[in-house]
């Protein structure tokens, strides 16, 4: 039981990691604190402007793409340095820009999420 709570603990940490990082490699940085300031700046700039939809988008997208670079055995440590995040965190903005918030809309942000890193993985 030690050895599945550890386990999960570490891939959480992994997960939150990645998130931030992929923010942060926005901002051309490589530092989890970055990643987490500028989440928080573009939320509430987003809320400002009367569009949440976009942090929602790219939040989404942020955090489906560790778990889709794991699922295509990308590297560790490439996942962990936020570098399959960045174009997630951009291509979520776009979407929350474009498409409008429906469940049209979601399966859109999945499906080219997916699609950027299958595309990304052929470099």
């Amino acid at each position: 039981m030690y050895e599945v709570c550890v386990t999960f603990y570490m891939r959480v940490k992994q997960v939150i990691t990645s998130f931030s990082k992929g923010y942060s490699q926005v901002l051309l940085q490589n530092n989890v604190v970055s990643g987490l300031f500028f989440f928080l700046a573009t939320g509430i700039a987003f809320f400002n402007m009367g569009h949440p939809e976009i942090l929602y988008f790219s939040a989404i997208s942020a955090a489906l793409s560790p778990f889709f670079a794991w699922y295509l055995r990308y590297p560790d440590e490439e996942i962990n340095e936020g570098i399959w995040g960045y174009n997630a965190v951009l291509y979520g903005i776009a979407c929350g820009m474009l498409v409008p918030v429906s469940v049209s809309g979601i399966a859109v942000l999945i499906v080219g999420t997916l699609e950027m890193l299958l595309l990304m993985g052929f470099r």
